[in-house]
Order: C-alpha cells, then structure tokens, then sequence
C-alpha cells in the first residue's frame, strides 16, 4: 500500500486539473487506512490473499516493485510488483533465472483496465 500511496502522490504532484486532484486525495486518504485497517487487524480476521503459481524471473536484480516476468506477459500486463518475500531474503533470487514461484496477490495495483497486483513472493525453486 505504501508503493500504490506512493504513485497517487506523483499523480497528484504532476496533475493540473482539480477534479483529478481531487481523485488522488481520495484515494490517498483511502490506502492511508487500509494501512492502518491492517496493522491493527485481528489475525483471525485476515483473510488470506488468492495464491498464484507459475515459472516466472526477474529481469534484473529482485527488490520491493521488481516486476514478475513470465512467459505469455504483454506488454499491457498483467503485471505483479514484488512488495514482501518469504525470509525477507530478496537476494536469494538471482536475475534472468526461471523458478517455480508461489506467490499471494496482496493488493490490486491501480492500472488501466489490465491485471496488476502487489504480490508477496512465498516460495520459489529453480
């Protein structure tokens, strides 16, 4: 949430028109409590995140918003932003190399009309 709150600031910043502006805010003030929705959120009330598995890479170095790469992606998506890993060991994964992930779509991203979500990254294997 922190990324997407992130991107609707430089929206905000870079936009003329006040009924635009007047989007973002909203939508600031939205994630701003979702963020707090969740750190105060009873663990028996989470409810967990669909999981996804497939062969997927990243391009370069695997860090928070790396993009998920796999066969069949577009150019229009969908697209999946890395935000957490299991171990919080990002350099575990290695560039250009193919795993079998299992990863949770965390959050919806804001994106035109294509999939596109935050994931967190679970498992992966070679």
């Amino acid at each position: 949430m922190r990324l997407e709150i992130g991107r609707n600031k430089v929206w905000l910043k870079n936009n003329k028109d006040e009924k635009s502006k007047d989007e973002f805010k909203k939508r600031i003030t939205q994630l701003e409590a979702e963020i707090i929705k969740y750190k105060n959120i009873n663990l028996k009330d989470y409810k967990i995140p669909p999981k996804k598995e497939m062969e997927a890479w990243f391009e370069g170095k695997c860090t928070e918003n790396a993009i998920l790469y796999f066969d069949g992606l577009s150019r229009s998506g969908p697209w999946y932003h890395i935000t957490g890993i299991s171990g919080n060991n990002y350099n575990a994964i290695k560039p250009k190399t193919k795993y079998h992930m299992v990863f949770y779509l965390v959050f919806p991203r804001e994106y035109a009309w294509m999939e596109s979500f935050y994931i967190y990254l679970d498992q992966f294997k070679p």
